[in-house]
């Protein structure tokens, strides 16, 4: 029974049909996300724990991972597809620094289509063998995400909160949690805050972060905390975007997709890049994370840092520019 169960499986991974097939007669699991769904769809961005609550996985695309954040109806909204309808291939589900070799699902992408953000990335995934005509750019997926308020209630939301603040501190992942030093970043948002008279800071917090409680000291400078929810939130993307139209200004201590996000939104960014600690799993541990990974990736870090290191308030068309390539066109 074991070894029937595992071909079983190994078939389902090789041939997307039938994985999709198995996903999509998965009635509990069905069941489980629309209950979910109709418990999240609701709730404000800094109902915190409602939304970091475990995330019931159903889907009838051939891959799994695209419909993380939401990404499957985003991308789908861009390129015009019924979102009903499957996509014949493999989504990367945020930007990948360092020419990063693709997700373990791309082992199994018979359909050889990767849908993803900007040429730049699409010249990375063909030097790994995908032809050109099976790399899809899409742009920022974010600007595929609903509207969660009309122009007049973003307003409105606005003029209550006051000038505002954004601020992305790295976050964990379900099997890594990152450690960077908390005191030197709130020091920077307090000197920000007060230097340039912001009136309300927002933090936005990872699901996995604020299950460690980690979001805690910044509720202690009266920051007010949110999250755009859990990653199979289809959601997600949605409340990202709303999280981000709120603000005025946003800044982060890490690269990451969040700052093509803002700036795609016409929310100037400011990186202050902060050392990073990884407690669990290593990123040396992870399949291409090699030594060429780490050199491409400084290189990448530094230019980046060099455009969006210095704080201001205005979007210059170089940072534009800067972002088109690696987040795609805009």
């Amino acid at each position: 029974m074991m070894k029937i169960k595992k071909i079983y499986n190994n078939l389902c991974w090789k041939f997307p049909a039938i994985r999709r097939l198995k996903n999509s007669l998965d009635v509990k699991s069905k069941y489980q996300q629309k209950k979910a769904i109709q418990r999240t769809t609701d709730l404000s961005v800094n109902q915190l724990e409602q939304l970091s609550h475990d995330f019931p996985v159903y889907t009838t695309e051939y891959f799994s991972a695209n419909c993380w954040y939401g990404n499957n109806f985003a991308v789908k909204k861009i390129l015009n597809i019924n979102k009903n309808e499957p996509l014949k291939g493999v989504i990367e589900h945020g930007l990948y620094f360092g020419r990063l070799k693709s997700d373990s699902e791309m082992n199994y992408n018979s359909f050889k289509r990767v849908y993803t953000y900007s040429d730049y990335r699409k010249n990375a995934l063909m030097e790994q063998g995908f032809s050109e005509d099976h790399v899809v750019v899409v742009g920022p997926y974010i600007l595929g995400a609903p509207l969660q308020l009309s122009v007049d209630q973003l307003k409105l939301e606005k003029k209550k909160n006051g000038k505002t603040l954004l601020v992305f501190p790295s976050h964990s992942t379900e099997d890594i949690l990152v450690n960077f030093d908390g005191i030197t970043l709130i020091d920077s948002i307090e000197k920000i805050k007060y230097e340039h008279g912001f009136q309300f800071v927002l933090v936005c917090m990872y699901y996995k972060d604020i299950r460690e409680r980690r979001h805690l000291k910044y509720l202690e400078k009266n920051y007010s905390v949110v999250t755009a929810g859990h990653k199979y939130d289809p959601n997600f993307l949605g409340r990202l975007r709303h999280i981000i139209n709120l603000s005025d200004m946003t800044m982060s201590n890490s690269l990451g997709t969040h700052l093509g996000y803002c700036v795609a939104l016409h929310r100037p960014h400011y990186l202050f890049l902060q050392d990073q600690e990884w407690e669990g799993r290593a990123p040396s541990q992870v399949d291409g994370f090699d030594q060429e990974y780490y050199r491409q990736l400084n290189l990448e870090k530094a230019e980046l840092s060099e455009y969006f290191g210095k704080y201001s308030e205005i979007i210059s068309p170089a940072q534009v520019e800067i972002v088109h390539k690696y987040w795609g066109p805009f």
